[in-house]
């Protein structure tokens, strides 16, 4: 956890008890600001405000700059695919504090788009023009903001209640087409047979906000999958801690659905430690959810997101060397994109990227081409055994 340098000489870590008092103490001091201390000298910090919470944040375009074992890093665009999507699909405002997004599928009912066959028509699952996010875009992004993608051994299980307040968090600072993206977000309570009749009341409402009329477009649902089934002649799918409640599919977008998604459905359904976020727009019509779009994003049962059986096999190794490190996410790019896997954070101050390279030689070149102009440290799997990881920067003293 990273330490604080106060205006004051205290030094304060995020966890202390006088944090929010401290940073309510400095809120507006732009003369004297608060400093990150992860590395010598420290790094200047600004104080948000929202609410009566104070947030303390790393300057603008400053990321690289933290240390990678710090809260306030983030990796190399270029390790990832929101180098493609930065100041296109995603436009921070400054005067609002603001990211503006743009996607490449609708939220409107003037539009009903249809979710396609082919993994190279999809906008989920290949390249989309850099001006607007795919759909699985979105959840790299949602889950990027909140902090999911970073992984620490020892730390608290994350349950379903955890991951819904961090992505609702970070769709507040979000939106699109001037809406709010919270505003049009669904993400089920963490069920609780005590109170269930109070959320299920403020499930009703939400869900009535989007009623079949022009103006109040499709409604946003991010969830984690339990069943995809056919009952009564019609398609269902169904999210964990939202019991009873059925989004619904026709026959043709069922279809499309399983032919899609085949892989991932049989990745999770042979590994009962991998989760399915499921991501919809749906349309709401007599409080029933019709199911309009749709992408699967496999995770980690510690909700890391992850491409493949190989780039599992690596998480899972990572996690059980009890290894730091912050997953590298797609956003646009196809599958297999030249992106890293992910980034080891506890192997110095860079931090080391960690890369799985194609095996085609045309999907090679590409890949070496993205990275040319990253001159941190790498490490590469090529496939067969897997090669020792870098050490810790504590063993390498």
């Amino acid at each position: 956890m990273s330490e604080y340098l106060f205006p004051t000489g205290e030094i304060l870590e995020t966890a202390t008890p006088e944090f929010q008092g401290a940073l309510a103490d400095a809120y507006g001091d732009t003369s004297n600001r608060v400093r990150c201390l992860c590395k010598t000298g420290g790094l200047p910090m600004y104080i948000a405000k929202r609410g009566e919470l104070y947030i303390l944040k790393r300057m603008p375009n400053t990321a690289e700059e933290h240390a990678a074992g710090c809260d306030s890093y983030e990796p190399p665009a270029a390790l990832s695919g929101r180098s493609e999507v930065l100041g296109g699909a995603i436009k921070h405002d400054d005067e609002s504090g603001r990211d503006k997004l743009r996607f490449d599928f609708s939220l409107s009912r003037s539009q009903r788009p249809q979710m396609s066959d082919s993994a190279q028509a999809s906008g989920d699952s290949v390249r989309a023009e850099p001006n607007k996010l795919s759909f699985l875009g979105l959840v790299h992004y949602l889950w990027d903001q909140s902090g999911l993608v970073r992984w620490k051994p020892f730390g608290a299980v994350i349950r379903w209640e955890q991951v819904r307040e961090r992505v609702l968090r970070a769709a507040s600072g979000a939106e699109a087409k001037s809406r709010g993206l919270s505003d049009i977000l669904y993400m089920p309570e963490q069920f609780d047979k005590d109170r269930h009749d109070a959320q299920e009341a403020r499930r009703i409402g939400f869900f009535k906000r989007f009623e079949q009329k022009a103006s109040s477009g499709y409604l946003l649902c991010i969830g984690e999958l339990k069943e995809f089934s056919e009952s009564r002649g019609a398609h269902k799918l169904t999210i964990k801690h939202a019991p009873g409640v059925a989004f619904l599919m026709d026959k043709v977008t069922a279809g499309r659905f399983g032919r899609r998604f085949k892989a991932e459905m049989a990745s999770w359904a042979a590994d009962e430690k991998t989760r399915l976020i499921a991501a919809m727009t749906c349309a709401i019509e007599g409080g029933i959810a019709h199911v309009v779009e749709i992408t699967l994003m496999p995770v980690t049962h510690d909700w890391i997101p992850f491409d493949g059986a190989m780039e599992k096999q690596l998480l899972d190794v990572l996690m059980r060397q009890e290894r730091e490190f912050i997953k590298s996410l797609r956003y646009n790019l196809a599958a297999g994109s030249p992106v890293a896997s992910a980034i080891l954070t506890d192997a110095g101050e860079q931090g080391v990227a960690l890369f799985l390279p194609p095996e085609e030689p045309e999907a090679r070149i590409a890949w070496a081409e993205r990275i040319e102009g990253y001159s941190g440290p790498t490490w590469e799997w090529l496939g067969g055994d897997m090669p020792a990881l870098p050490m810790r920067a504590s063993e390498a003293e």
